[in-house]
């Protein structure tokens, strides 16, 4: 065995559990009583099918995922401290992954 396949392996291994992370949290986020949370949640899984289907560009789906990005931060700002931690958790955390990794691999 030589190192590129032991990096393939490692790649293949994060890549599983990347997509169980995403996944978790999307459902999570779409399931959560908070109607920011749900929305941006919602507004994430239809870019990604969009993109995934061809019907939107990657530079589309950017721009709406980092203005996504920039709600949800004015939102946890004028929002109470445990709604910040739930805001930050769940749709930051989801807009982070989509824009950091899902949409670069799609």
């Amino acid at each position: 065995m030589n190192i590129d396949q032991v990096l393939d392996t490692l790649q293949d291994k994060a890549l599983a559990q990347l997509k169980a992370e995403f996944a978790a949290r999307l459902k999570e986020a779409l399931r959560d009583g908070d109607p920011f949370v749900t929305q941006c949640a919602e507004q994430v899984q239809h870019a990604l099918v969009l993109l995934h289907l061809g019907q939107v560009s990657r530079a589309e789906v950017d721009l709406l995922l980092h203005k996504q990005q920039l709600a949800a931060r004015i939102e946890a700002h004028s929002a109470s401290i445990e709604r910040q931690a739930r805001l930050r958790r769940l749709a930051s955390g989801l807009l982070d992954m989509a824009v950091d990794v899902v949409v670069k691999a799609l």
